[in-house]
């Protein structure tokens, strides 16, 4: 069980490569930046946060779904751990005696950021799942975007790369002084279950959540019900993919999630075509590692270190000699007198006294006249 407000009182993590940077909550949610310019949306509402680079997972025999983060579905997870680590973030659970393990990162050469998906059955069973994910397009500064929401949707454009089984959203220009920029999405399953009969794709929000629903119980999670595969100008545009998997019992599949920009079509071309590569998912992780473990050895620190630091944290905090001293000359009695205690002195002409009781000699009281003597006198 997982309690929801252990999801919100946590801070987010960044991660980054000095251009593309993600922020990650402790609930999945989020937003990818690349530059100033925003390519998903994100909404800073900690109490919801519904927004951000979601993966969904069906059970196809049951109905049953979920998220890999503990949003948007939320739910009660049997079990539900979060670590920053090694430059990377991972998210792990367990629903319906299938473990989610996802690891999130920034690959430290491209403008992309994986999420390596690894469902594992831990039944007795054999399973069918699908995983489908789901970003809101923006291609635009955030406060272009919250300033004018609606209207800014109207200049993005996607379609379907087949040579890569990617998907590309592009942003119209509206004058020259515009930058243009291209987002490129895939989703691909590792090893040899690959295949382009079971990939599905959308980037209608509307046909994908459907009316009067939203990302905790889109339709496109009802069972049985598909992706559309609509592409082109549409009104409030999205990137969807969806894969099926099928686990034996006790049996584990890896798929890779890619999201990147650029500043050209041919540069989120390449993009997509370099990591449907089998092993590339891998390959940034060792890398990612590596330069983390560098890092946090050039700070004088552990491998810990390095991943806070990459992922925004900062520097380790170095302790003051000065201020060691101070407290160890320090006198167990001693307790700084804060100024709202000196104007209350001031005021009411009262004093400082010691605790009758010498073993709480470290407090203090404020003791002020009898005020009905004064008016005797």
């Amino acid at each position: 069980m997982t309690d929801e407000r252990a999801t919100i009182d946590v801070a987010p993590h960044r991660l980054s490569n000095g251009r593309y940077s993600v922020t990650l909550t402790h609930a999945g949610a989020g937003q990818s930046m690349l530059g100033d310019l925003a390519l998903t949306r994100y909404l800073p509402d900690r109490t919801r946060e519904t927004s951000g680079f979601f993966i969904y997972v069906r059970d196809l025999d049951g109905g049953a779904y979920w998220s890999a983060g503990y949003q948007p579905v939320g739910g009660a997870p049997r079990r539900y751990d979060v670590e920053s680590r090694d430059g990377a973030v991972t998210i792990a659970r367990e629903d319906a005696d299938i473990e989610t393990r996802t690891i999130h990162l920034v690959s430290p050469d491209d403008d992309v950021e994986l999420r390596q998906i690894t469902l594992t059955n831990l039944g007795s069973r054999a399973r069918r799942l699908d995983v489908t994910t789901y970003a809101e397009v923006v291609l635009n500064t955030p406060a272009a975007d919250a300033g004018h929401p609606a209207f800014s949707k109207l200049f993005v454009q996607t379609e379907n790369l087949v040579e890569a089984q990617a998907l590309l959203a592009r942003r119209r220009l509206r004058s020259p002084d515009d930058e243009p920029l291209w987002l490129m999405h895939l989703l691909r399953t590792e090893g040899d279950d690959a295949s382009a009969d079971d990939l599905g794709w959308e980037t209608d929000r509307m046909r994908f959540l459907g009316r009067g629903r939203s990302v905790i119980h889109p339709r496109a999670m009802d069972l049985g019900a598909p992706l559309t595969g609509t592409t082109g100008n549409v009104l409030d545009p999205i990137v969807s993919l969806r894969r099926v998997v099928r686990l034996a019992p006790g049996a584990s599949a890896t798929l890779v999630a890619a999201l990147g920009g650029g500043g050209s079509r041919d540069v989120v071309e390449e993009l997509a075509l370099r990591y449907d590569t089998p092993g590339v998912a891998e390959e940034c992780v060792r890398l990612v590692r590596g330069n983390d473990a560098a890092s946090g050895k050039a700070m004088g620190g552990n491998r810990t270190t390095g991943a806070r630091f990459l992922a925004g944290g900062g520097p380790p905090r170095a302790s003051c000699p000065l201020r060691c001293w101070k407290r160890a000359l320090r006198p167990a009695h001693y307790r700084a007198t804060t100024l709202l205690q000196r104007i209350r002195r001031l005021c009411r002409g009262g004093r400082r006294v010691r605790h009758p009781n010498p073993r709480r000699s470290r407090r203090t009281a404020l003791a002020a006249p009898a005020v009905g003597k004064r008016h005797r006198q």
